[in-house]
């Protein structure tokens, strides 16, 4: 199972590696693939758990609410207060009430 702390742990450390990359403070002969390169070695926990979530830290799109609700309920598996199959349905409700249902209410009214 995926440790949220040494998740998060690497989120942020990856972020503030990227902040030095962008400002010129640190990498700075590394191009955006060799940095992407090396930080993929560096945070493999990362990157072997969530090509998606790194690649998202990496190109600066991260949703940082859904990010900590989703950290959230890693956390609550992890610590055994939800089981994955509970957190897995809560998810999907509350991502249907986002996105589908107000698509399906807009289109209601059509």
């Amino acid at each position: 199972m995926t440790d949220a702390t040494k998740l998060d742990n690497e989120v942020q450390q990856l972020k503030k590696e990227r902040h030095q990359w962008k400002m010129g403070l640190d990498y700075q002969s590394l191009n955006e693939s060799e940095f992407t390169t090396e930080m993929q070695s560096k945070f493999d926990y990362l990157y072997s758990a969530s090509k998606t979530l790194f690649k998202s830290v990496i190109n600066d799109d991260m949703d940082e609410e859904k990010y900590q609700y989703m950290l959230n309920m890693l956390k609550l598996v992890n610590n055994e207060t939800l089981t994955k199959e509970k957190a897995s349905e809560q998810i999907g409700q509350d991502m249907f009430k986002e996105y589908v249902d107000p698509l399906l209410k807009k289109e209601k009214h059509m």
